[in-house]
């Protein structure tokens, strides 16, 4: 306490003062002096990784402590296939379409910087993005504030064109179906989908309505836990 104590706080002599102190200076002890140490922490183990080995998947439960747990609503089985998708890919871009808080994308991020190749374009309505977040993965993602339907007439997102897709934005049947084919028109010739939450009956209506309005697009079923992918191979 000596070490990091303002000239404004109350001297602590012993324990008992301590846990006496108000709640403003306590609350900034957690947060500068042990929260965001682990933070620091984190950053320089992720900083510091060997291209072409998975090693943002040895940090990932240390990141969701710092989002907190309530806020990311992925299991380990969906983190460890998205990750893997997007590490043996090896897209040059990736569009997720609604981020939270940013779980997924440190997932997302974690196998691109991983295999040392792609960008990550992340559109969401509202920006709550975890400030942790945001910090470790700037250096390849562009953030988007904007209703997913939108994605079209936005000039950051429909100039490139993406070889996986990760939408766990609005679950209803109709936006579930219009980020299929708004993130159909700017798929690859060759591209990956991936559904969050395909356990939900709209979702899985507004997937099974999607196939039946297109040909080169092939289900490949439920992978994880509540993911499901559908894989594009355009036609010649």
């Amino acid at each position: 306490y000596n070490n990091i104590r303002a000239t404004t706080w109350p001297e602590c002599k012993q324990i008992t003062d301590f846990v006496k102190l108000p709640s403003n200076i306590q609350i900034e002890i957690v947060r500068d002096h042990l929260f965001d140490k682990k933070y620091e922490i984190l950053l320089n183990k992720t900083k510091h990784t060997t291209n072409g080995y998975p090693t943002h998947l040895m940090f990932f439960e240390e990141l969701k402590q710092l989002i907190g747990g309530n806020k990311c609503l992925m299991n380990s089985q969906d983190v460890v296939f998205l990750y893997s998708i997007l590490w043996s890919k090896r897209p040059n871009n990736v569009l997720e379409i609604g981020r939270f808080c940013g779980w997924s994308t440190a997932i997302i991020f974690g196998a691109l910087e991983d295999s040392n190749h792609g960008n990550l374009y992340t559109v969401d309505i509202k920006d709550n993005t975890n400030p942790y977040v945001r910090s470790l993965v700037e250096s390849r993602t562009t953030f988007v504030t904007d209703t997913s339907k939108n994605i079209l007439n936005c000039p950051t997102i429909s100039q490139q064109k993406y070889e996986v897709f990760f939408i766990d934005g609005d679950h209803t049947q109709d936006a579930v179906l219009t980020d299929l084919h708004n993130s159909y028109e700017l798929s690859a010739d060759e591209s990956w989908f991936l559904l969050h939450d395909a356990y939900m009956t709209e979702v899985n209506t507004a997937i099974d309505i999607f196939l039946q309005q297109t040909v080169d697009v092939t289900d490949c079923g439920i992978y994880g836990e509540k993911i499901r992918l559908l894989y594009k191979k355009e036609l010649k």
